[in-house]
């Protein structure tokens, strides 16, 4: 026969699995939500998309190329005291 401290973790351990199948239930919800969210906005804006640019790659390598190569903090100071 069970004793008083097993019966007792055995309590609280079937408290702590209903309190976890709750939060799972909210979880779901929320998700189930944040879903059906989502299949409406793409609904809406579904033809208002821009064209696939079929060189991204290049544009990507172009953009970080530029960003890499632009002048930082001090270095476009001395470029406009430069140019003065």
């Amino acid at each position: 026969m069970p004793s008083k401290d097993e019966d007792a973790e055995f309590a609280k351990a079937y408290r702590d699995l209903m309190e976890a199948e709750k939060h799972a239930a909210t979880l779901e919800n929320q998700l189930n939500s944040l879903e059906h969210k989502l299949d409406s906005f793409l609904a809406e804006h579904e033809g208002k998309r821009p064209e696939p640019n079929t060189n991204a790659s290049e544009s990507i390598i172009s953009a970080l190329g530029t960003r890499l190569n632009a002048p930082q903090g001090s270095d476009s100071e001395k470029t406009q005291k430069d140019s003065q």
